[in-house]
């Protein structure tokens, strides 16, 4: 069972890895935060730590511009430069919400 589970996130990183080396990390972010939570996840409730700072290791320099690890290797949190949801949120407060009212909001 161990083997496969690392197996699988070894095949996972890889993946993302190459998405990083084409220059598509941007636009797959998202998905690879959520995949990284997602393993980390399953992980932390074990005793991990050193598989969770090695699978950290193993990213490419490209994914660290747009995330950082939060915690003692917990999980992967989006930078707010990028994260578009946070984004949007600050633009509605600081100018207000009717540029995003539709007529049917009205």
């Amino acid at each position: 069972m161990y083997l496969t589970g690392w197996l699988v996130t070894h095949i996972t990183l890889s993946k993302f890895n190459r998405i990083a080396e084409n220059g598509f990390a941007e636009a797959y972010v998202e998905k690879f935060v959520s995949t990284m939570n997602s393993y980390y996840g399953l992980m932390k409730h074990f005793a991990t730590y050193n598989i969770r700072r090695k699978i950290a290791a193993m990213l490419l320099p490209e994914w660290w511009e747009y995330v950082y690890i939060e915690g003692h290797f917990e999980k992967f949190v989006l930078k707010n430069k990028y994260n578009h949801r946070k984004q949007l949120i600050k633009h509605i407060k600081k100018h207000g919400s009717k540029k995003y009212l539709t007529a049917w909001d009205c």
